[in-house]
């Protein structure tokens, strides 16, 4: 009898204890089972992110270069504690090898640097990340055994970005459909209506039983044309995962040595077109900066003149005019100079630039003309050569010059020649 007595309180003191174990987990909050994931890249992986964010805009792919841009200057998601890993979105830690996972506690904040990610989906839109033994404070949530029923109580947690910084977000809503269908996927999805934004992937969606936490799935798309449509990687997808991390798969870890490839590839693509004459859509360098004169067939005439003129991507061309003459007569002339040009490569660093142009320009010169009105008009051609940092640029151009004389003379008259320039761009 008191072999059953002492048995049987023992029984009751052992579950009381799970009990209160239970209890008190549950009562930490989810802070103790939700962290911020931040990829972490070297200084050579940052620099290639880089590289490749320009080639993707430069293809007219700006959203995908602004990602790319963002994971270079540090992106961060949300994770979720279960058993012994953190699990999130392989797009989260998309081309990194380890990551920096941050747990922001009431009385604390706990860091972990350089955890290695065990194993990522790129199909799955799954990775798991390895956590460190000794912190027995952070709570693991279980997997709940029943997949999402519509109209069920849900809850979101993670921690998107507010002001570019992760900030703890914990949000409720109900299942709207269990069984969401997207485009192009095999899979199946959980849409929900608990808000979730930029920084919740990753972060578990749950509910309740037993007053308890249970993952139903892992946040990992926002559907930004409609109100309120979250959407979830299912717990059944997320166990299917889980099972493989005896035998992880890295295979959507090598990502980032694929970046240094395409880089090669475009380079070696924009070699290859750039060895092609043709029409050059855009030339390198916008603003040149040259000295040109100017020679005067019927007056035995030398202008000489200082030049800033800004190459637009349109094919248009505006800039500023400075001169001085070179001839008996002393002065100067100012003024604006627009107009168009073609820019038509030769090879990779060879261009021509046929263009044409008319200036409007007022001046002095002494001692008897007095001011004077120029409407010079230029049509001629730029010869171009593209230096490592520097443009050299050589010209001609025919030059027809109205010119009015508002001094003593009175004299309007038309003068003519040829002009030569060079110059660097910048």
């Amino acid at each position: 009898m008191n072999n059953r007595l002492s048995h049987t309180l023992c029984t009751l003191l052992a579950s009381g204890m799970l009990l209160l174990i239970s209890t008190c987990m549950q009562a930490q909050g989810l802070r103790h089972s939700v962290c911020v994931v931040y990829p972490e890249f070297s200084q050579e992986d940052s620099v290639l992110l880089t590289q490749y964010a320009l080639i993707l805009a430069r293809e007219g792919r700006t959203a995908e270069a602004r990602q790319m841009t963002g994971r270079a200057h540090g992106s961060f998601g949300s994770g979720a504690l279960i058993d012994s890993c953190v699990m999130t979105n392989w797009h989260v830690i998309r081309y990194a090898r380890t990551a920096r996972l941050v747990f922001h506690l009431h009385e604390r904040t706990i860091t972990l640097e350089h955890c290695p990610i065990i194993s990522a989906s790129a199909d799955m839109d799954l990775a798991a990340i390895a956590m460190p033994k000794g912190y027995e404070e952070l709570v693991p949530l279980p997997l709940s055994e029943q997949p999402a029923a519509e109209d069920e109580d849900i809850v979101a947690a993670g921690f998107p970005g507010l002001q570019n910084k992760p900030s703890w977000q914990m949000t409720r809503g109900s299942v709207s459909n269990a069984y969401l269908t997207l485009p192009d996927e095999k899979r199946t999805f959980i849409q929900h209506t608990a808000a979730i934004d930029p920084g919740s992937s990753g972060g578990p969606l749950l509910h309740k039983k037993d007053g308890k936490y249970e993952v139903l799935g892992l946040n990992t798309l926002k559907a930004f044309t409609r109100d309120r449509v979250g959407i979830a990687v299912p717990v059944n997808n997320i166990k299917t995962f889980m099972t493989s991390l005896d035998t992880p798969d890295t295979t959507d870890l090598a990502m980032i040595e694929s970046i240094q490839g395409e880089i090669d590839k475009y380079n070696a693509k924009k070699k290859a077109e750039l060895s092609k004459p043709g029409i050059e859509r855009e030339l390198r360098d916008d603003w040149v900066i040259s000295i040109t004169e100017d020679y005067m067939f019927s007056y035995n005439e030398h202008v000489l003149s200082l030049n800033a003129d800004f190459y637009s991507s349109l094919y248009m061309l505006a800039g500023v005019t400075l001169s001085a003459p070179l001839t008996p007569r002393t002065g100067f002339v100012g003024g604006f100079r627009f107009g168009g040009f073609v820019p038509v490569r030769l090879n990779e660093h060879n261009f021509l630039v046929p263009q044409i142009s008319v200036a409007a320009q007022m001046g002095l010169y002494f001692p008897k003309n007095g001011p004077l009105i120029m409407t010079p008009i230029r049509a001629g051609v730029d010869y171009r050569y593209e230096f490592e940092k520097t443009t050299l640029v050589l010209g001609v151009d025919y030059v027809f010059r109205p010119t009015g004389s508002m001094g003593d003379t009175g004299v309007f008259s038309f003068r003519h020649g040829i002009s030569a320039h060079i110059g660097i761009a910048l």
